[in-house]
């Protein structure tokens, strides 16, 4: 298996973006990045807006029931797999998703990470991967943010 830091213009960080327009409306934004911060893939959830029903059925339960399927989703078939996700969601559950995921307080520093799942991984190694992406830690968010924008409403 070939090192993370051996892997040229291959996708290695993916950016799990939420944006909540209201208080029972989302949509989510992945974008997947090589080492220069390169788009190499970039997935995006129709609005979701959970049904009275499904209300109903799931409860408490219903934000991380549809996260978590709607992330399961856009993750699928993914033609570059990321060595580690960084995301903008205070809630995101980190084992189902079978990645090291991070979430990315305010700010653009190494030190704004906080660790929500290593999968088994060492935090230094993954520290080691993030420290060589060459872009601002934030921007890619503010990218999935512009591309939402741009979706046409009734998609």
């Amino acid at each position: 298996m070939a090192n993370v830091l051996d892997t040229q213009n291959q996708a290695w960080i993916a950016y799990l973006a939420f944006q909540f327009p209201s208080a029972d409306r989302f949509t989510v934004g992945l974008l997947c990045l090589d080492r220069q911060g390169f788009p190499v893939d970039f997935r995006f959830s129709s609005p979701v807006q959970p049904t009275a029903m499904q209300k109903a059925l799931y409860g408490a339960t219903l934000e991380s029931w549809l996260i978590q399927s709607i992330a399961k989703d856009l993750f699928k078939d993914m033609a570059h797999k990321p060595q580690l996700v960084i995301t903008n969601y205070k809630e995101m559950p980190g084992e189902w998703l079978g990645l090291p995921l991070y979430l990315l307080e305010r700010g653009n520093s190494l030190e704004n990470l906080v660790l929500i799942d290593a999968m088994g991984k060492k935090e230094e190694e993954l520290l080691l991967v993030v420290s060589q992406f060459t872009i601002d830690l934030q921007e890619p968010f503010k990218r999935i943010e512009q591309a939402l924008a741009l979706i046409p409403p009734s998609r």
